[in-house]
């Protein structure tokens, strides 16, 4: 009896450090980084602050100008579109705003980027395109959009789904699509299938455009790779794989709806930038709180990582982020961060390893 209760006790304490690696282990990293300390002066950072918040930024693609976007009136039940206010901020100036103007979407649609003086936002796998007189639904047939920002030549990169008449099979991956005829061109398939998969597609590869002059980078938020496109004509150029290794999350239907599987939806990265010749990516694995984890790659290979203090900042506040030639935006739902990218350069060549 003493033999089997012994039994029963090992066992049990087994499974319990089994369940503990199962679940908490799938939140740890599986690599080491070198981390260094660093803090950017409070002369170095502009901040432009709003004690309303704010409900996201925008680019506008034309100018490059930033805009900030706050709700005006608020969805509920019985109202199927919600009003947003769009106001520019005044170049030399982080701490003003031009007056801006007003814009309606549909409820639940996300307000993506400006193009000249028109609002692009998707919905239900369409692109609505709102300017101050008329609202466009760009959605040709057999084609779901995911996310999109506009290329130099006047197309629009896409990342979704499209349907072929004639196989009857769905390619997925990234696309160019022209605004006029509704023309598609794929860039970069990532697969095809016999049957549509964009409702667990959506989930799985989540993430967001970063412009970054002459390339546009597309950065997945639950999977370890950046791809790089070429900013003219969305000609895809290179793809980094990012050190955290993070799989593609497995989804899995929960009633109507696809959820992510659970212990199987690590983050990953939030967005990247280039400097100088390094790729800076600002990831997003749960390590530290209060600061920004930034991943230093040269040559496509991982050299440091930096953990930089801004206000309180964490990784996972990012919601959104820009790069010009001298400076880089990050905004989180309260504050727009101006860092001028010398000041970071010098950081990362002085930091030590």
């Amino acid at each position: 009896m003493k033999t089997k209760h012994v039994f029963f006790s090992i066992s049990s304490i087994a499974v319990l450090i089994v369940l503990y690696y199962g679940i908490v282990g799938n939140n740890r990293t599986s690599f080491e980084r070198t981390f260094v300390h660093v803090n950017l002066d409070t002369s170095d950072v502009f901040t432009s602050k709003n004690e309303l918040g704010f409900k996201d930024f925008v680019i506008n693609s034309m100018d490059g100008r930033i805009h900030r976007l706050i709700t005006l009136k608020q969805s509920n039940d019985s109202v199927d579109s919600i009003t947003y206010h769009i106001q520019p901020i005044i170049s030399d100036s982080m701490g003003q705003f031009e007056e801006g103007f007003a814009f309606t979407f549909p409820k639940n649609a996300r307000v993506r980027f400006l193009k000249d003086k028109s609002v692009y936002s998707y919905h239900r796998f369409g692109l609505y395109i709102v300017d101050h007189q008329s609202t466009l639904i760009l959605n040709p047939v057999n084609v779901s959009i995911y996310d999109a920002y506009p290329l130099v030549n006047g197309n629009i990169l896409c990342l979704g789904e499209i349907k072929d008449t004639n196989s009857e099979k769905f390619a997925f991956g990234f696309f160019e699509l022209n605004e006029s005829t509704n023309e598609t061109n794929i860039k970069h398939l990532i697969r095809e299938e016999s049957t549509s998969t964009r409702s667990s597609d959506l989930l799985s590869y989540a993430g967001r455009f970063c412009d970054l002059g002459k390339k546009l980078a597309f950065v997945y938020e639950r999977v370890g790779q950046i791809l790089f496109f070429d900013n003219n004509n969305g000609t895809k150029i290179m793809t980094l794989h990012t050190i955290d290794k993070t799989p593609v999350p497995e989804t899995v239907m929960f009633g109507d709806f696809n959820t992510y599987k659970r212990g199987k939806a690590k983050l990953s990265n939030s967005a990247v930038l280039i400097v100088d010749k390094l790729i800076v990516v600002i990831s997003k694995q749960p390590i530290v709180k209060e600061k920004l984890i930034l991943d230093v790659y040269k040559d496509m290979k991982y050299q440091k990582s930096l953990l930089l203090k801004l206000d309180g900042v964490n990784s996972n506040d990012v919601v959104f982020f820009n790069q010009t030639e001298s400076q880089f935006f990050l905004g989180t739902k309260k504050a727009l961060y101006t860092i001028p990218i010398e000041q970071l350069l010098i950081k990362i060549n002085f930091s030590k390893t």
